[in-house]
């Protein structure tokens, strides 16, 4: 899926599942927004038409600190989840999480905290990823609320590290503002 520019959207998600039905675990998501059909999008169509142009997120990586939840995403899904040291930091200025597989840098995230405006949401997205030669797709489906800061009020850092999963990455040239950032 392209933006104005000619430019893809890279979509980065940490979430720290606190109660869920396999424990507690962190899961490191990195994906590129896509689309999937028999033509190509126009720019910014498929985010207002999303079931028309089969849009979604292909996940290129997705490092969880739980090896329960690498087996369920592996084998429902087939999602590319592996194992890796993930942490979850939470403080008034700002969110961050890293990913480290066998003591190399993944990904560190630092998100600054979206001013307060909690928004209601109720999104469905579906996941693309590579499994043993087949494309799979998966749907997720949430409702809530969040803090979300656009353009310029926007602000993270992300740092690539040298570990397998962010290899793909390095020659991307990803911008260094981002395009949105949110908190629940």
């Amino acid at each position: 899926m392209a933006i104005p520019g000619g430019r893809g959207l890279l979509v980065v998600t940490v979430v720290d599942y606190a109660r869920t039905d396999i424990g507690r675990y962190i899961e490191f998501s990195v994906a590129i927004a896509c689309t999937h059909g028999s033509r190509p999008a126009l720019p910014l169509l498929p985010g207002l038409l999303r079931g028309s142009f089969g849009t979604g997120q292909y996940v290129v990586d997705l490092p969880v600190s739980s090896e329960i939840s690498v087996k369920g995403g592996k084998g429902i899904w087939g999602m590319p989840k592996h194992r890796a040291s993930l942490d979850f930091q939470v403080s008034d200025r700002a969110v961050s999480s890293q990913s480290e597989d066998d003591y190399r840098l993944g990904m560190l995230i630092e998100v600054e905290r979206p001013p307060d405006t909690r928004l209601p949401l109720r999104v469905a997205a579906v996941n693309y990823c590579a499994f043993r030669g087949m494309l799979m797709k998966s749907s997720i489906y949430f409702e809530g609320a969040a803090d979300i800061a656009l353009g310029r009020q926007a602000r993270a850092r992300l740092v690539l590290g040298d570990a397998p999963g962010a290899a793909a990455l390095h020659g991307l040239g990803i911008a260094e503002q981002p395009l949105f950032t949110s908190r629940p």
